[in-house]
């Protein structure tokens, strides 16, 4: 991956979401919301920019494939 660590900080008060970033998606009204780990990048979610994004990642829960 050439830009491991691309996208800005999110904070959140989600234990499970330490680390979460997040960037835009060019074109789209939306942003996705990753997790880079020694291995591999999770992709936790891709949400439009109008959906109370706060209350969603708060309640985000990551499954390990």
């Amino acid at each position: 991956m050439q830009l491991p660590a691309a996208g800005a900080p999110r904070s959140t008060g989600n234990p499970a979401l330490a680390g979460l970033r997040t960037w835009p998606v060019k074109g789209f009204d939306c942003r996705v919301y990753d997790l880079m780990g020694p291995e591999r990048l999770t992709v936790v979610r891709i949400l439009h920019d109008k959906r109370d994004v706060a209350a969603i990642i708060a309640e985000q829960q990551v499954d390990e494939p």
